[in-house]
């Protein structure tokens, strides 16, 4: 269903957009976050995708 599709994320860097990432990248999506905090944004971006597919969490 998002195999493929580009999805944009505010409040990508924590909580429930973050999370939201994670699964939407599994699924085959393209997912562009955007996020005050640029810190805790590059800490989302650095989760190995074997973890997101897995669901192993920060």
């Amino acid at each position: 269903m998002f195999k493929e599709k580009v999805i944009v994320i505010t409040g990508g860097s924590s909580g429930v957009g973050k999370d939201l990432a994670f699964l939407l990248t599994g699924l085959g999506a393209h997912v562009a976050l955007i996020a005050r905090d640029e810190k805790k944004l590059k800490s989302a971006q650095n989760l190995p995708l074997r973890c997101i597919r897995q669901r192993c969490g920060p």
